[in-house]
């Protein structure tokens, strides 16, 4: 499967986002440091970062180093950890972009688009919930041989290998 963010995606992501929050875009692009700009820039960054944006890219778009984006993406990980609040904005934000689910992001070209997005969504959701890293390690595994079968399959019916 190979996943396309464009910086248009990453752009629009970054309004939504702001429009969330109630600031404008350039404020998760800009210099402002205050606890309201910083918490909406981390969420936005992650957010790209779930979607399949590269570092690089996100960087590019937000005004930062790979490092700084790096770093954003850490600090939420470890934040939805113990911060209710925090799990549930990205939630709502993840399930607020139009048009930016899996299915817009996921480019296939041999009949698995469905398959694709329901194990990548399934995947998405679960990692904004709170989970033990047993349960994570698990439904990872779980996810991971849906998907596998899901391409097996598409082979299978096609005839020709699936490239990505």
């Amino acid at each position: 499967m190979n996943t396309v963010f464009t910086p248009e995606h990453i752009n629009v992501l970054i309004g939504q986002t702001a429009a969330h929050f109630g600031l404008e875009p350039g404020v998760l692009s800009g210099t402002r440091r205050d606890r309201e700009a910083v918490y909406a820039r981390d969420c936005a960054i992650w957010l790209a970062y779930q979607f399949g944006a590269s570092c690089a890219d996100i960087g590019e778009a937000m005004n930062r180093d790979k490092l700084s984006i790096k770093q954003a993406i850490d600090k939420v990980e470890r934040r939805s950890a113990k911060d209710g609040d925090l799990v549930s904005d990205l939630h709502t934000l993840k399930s607020s972009l139009p048009g930016m689910d899996a299915t817009d992001i996921t480019v296939c070209s041999t009949g698995y688009e469905q398959e694709a997005a329901a194990v990548a969504r399934a995947y998405s959701a679960f990692q904004v919930v709170r989970h033990t890293p047993q349960q994570g390690e698990a439904l990872h595994r779980l996810l991971n041989a849906a998907f596998k079968l899901s391409v097996a399959y598409t082979e299978y019916l096609s005839g020709e290998p699936v490239n990505g």
